[in-house]
């Protein structure tokens, strides 16, 4: 009996030491796809601004000039309506930003992290 208990133990030390270094490297697989995630969605979004802003630059008629006017014209409008008519405005601009980057993400979605890639065998770790 003592030589099949003298078998088992280095066993579970064994297994052990593998579901520590199995927890470390799911931990850190999380956190490299959640900075992978929140990089896309940050550029994602700065892209939703861009639209905004050549939109105005459109109707500046592409000058810098036309864009500060239409965007100082914008801001007297919006600061002169009522709480109503800000709500009401804030509700579409919300609903235009999110259809923004549904579509802007669509467009980028190659650039998504793979969820469920195939990893490659770690050759240089340590045993």
């Amino acid at each position: 009996m003592s030589g099949l208990a003298a078998r088992a133990t280095p066993r579970a030390t064994w297994q052990g030491a593998g579901f520590a270094w199995s927890i470390y490297f799911r931990l850190a697989d999380i956190c490299y796809l959640s900075l992978r995630l929140s990089g896309w969605a940050v550029v994602t979004a700065c892209c939703v601004v861009a639209a905004y802003v050549s939109f105005f630059w459109m109707l500046g008629q592409f000058s810098l000039t036309g864009l500060i006017l239409h965007f100082d014209n914008f801001g007297d409008r919006f600061l002169v309506a009522d709480a109503v008519r800000r709500a009401r405005f804030e509700a579409g601009l919300a609903g235009v930003s999110a259809v923004l980057f549904a579509l802007i993400g669509f467009f980028r979605r190659h650039s998504l992290p793979p969820l469920f890639a195939n990893k490659k065998e770690m050759t240089n770790v340590s045993k």
